[in-house]
């Protein structure tokens, strides 16, 4: 074709609401996760705990005489609990690349000069990871209870239990959303996807350690929220009742965690920009 037949042609596809124009980077990002096999590996991990708790309530109704578990609120907090292991391993692969990559390669600015906006870019790579920590706490809690729920031979569990569902919604979106700020923000801090590892880490580590030791000194149990699992392991005795090892603390533990998402709010403001900014 000669050139000066060629003419502009403008784009004649469906335009997006800006709204919704996030969901370009989160819908890229969850395919690309799930052509690696080594996450698809991981993910398939993650539903073994699931698994052994499905097993132990099919036991349970089949020998009722050999009961292994009691399945009220307390087991579904700690199934929660549990998951949050899952928290650590997500956060580390994939969720401290997220950014830190785009900063490597100067690819934020390539997304900031689309019809995109930092509000838009930070929504779409939270919503990438708050996707898979969802999928390791949400969908194994709803699947545990729809299970022991259609084993029930009456109406008593239902009748006791009817409001654990929405225990199990309300922790695992406020969970996941304050986890994947906090991962968000350390991924913002460098370029480097495996320091951010050793930061996150070092924050799971040291913050768990340093919390139960000022615990101790201090003698007010409240002290392990310095730690960001701590806070979210306390705040499933908040959804589902219970009192651990470190007594109820539900408002210092909801307090801190929104000082954590604030903090990390910051962080990203300042990171993330069009015109990286060198100091």
């Amino acid at each position: 074709m000669p050139i000066y037949d060629q003419s502009y042609r403008p784009y004649r596809g469906a335009l997006s609401s800006h709204s919704m124009r996030w969901w370009t980077i989160t819908r890229t990002g969850i395919q690309q996760l799930l052509t690696k096999r080594i996450f698809l590996i991981l993910l398939t991990i993650t539903f073994f705990p699931t698994v052994v708790f499905g097993f132990q309530i099919w036991f349970t109704h089949q020998f009722p005489d050999q009961q292994l578990i009691t399945v009220n609120a307390a087991f579904f907090r700690l199934v929660m609990e549990i998951q949050l292991v899952w928290f650590i391993v997500l956060g580390i692969f994939p969720g401290t690349g997220l950014i830190a990559n785009d900063l490597k390669w100067n690819a934020i600015q390539l997304y900031l000069s689309k019809p995109l906006t930092r509000i838009d870019y930070v929504i779409g790579k939270l919503a990438i990871l708050c996707t898979f920590l969802l999928g390791v706490t949400l969908v194994p809690g709803l699947l545990l209870f729809a299970l022991e729920l259609g084993f029930s031979s009456d109406f008593t569990f239902i009748a006791k239990y009817w409001w654990v569902p929405f225990s199990i919604t309300g922790y695992s979106v406020l969970a996941s959303f304050g986890w994947a700020m906090v991962v968000l923000a350390l991924s913002s801090l460098s370029k480097s996807s495996r320091f951010v590892g050793v930061m996150l880490f070092g924050l799971v580590l040291l913050g768990s350690g340093f919390g139960v030791f000022f615990a101790e000194i201090s003698g007010y149990t409240g002290a392990v929220v310095i730690s960001v699992l701590e806070q979210l392991k306390l705040l499933t005795y908040f959804f589902f009742g219970g009192e651990g090892d470190f007594q109820r603390h539900d408002l210092l533990a909801f307090l801190a965690l929104a000082a954590c998402v604030g903090l990390s709010a910051l962080i990203l403001r300042a990171r993330v920009r069009a015109v990286e900014v060198v100091t």
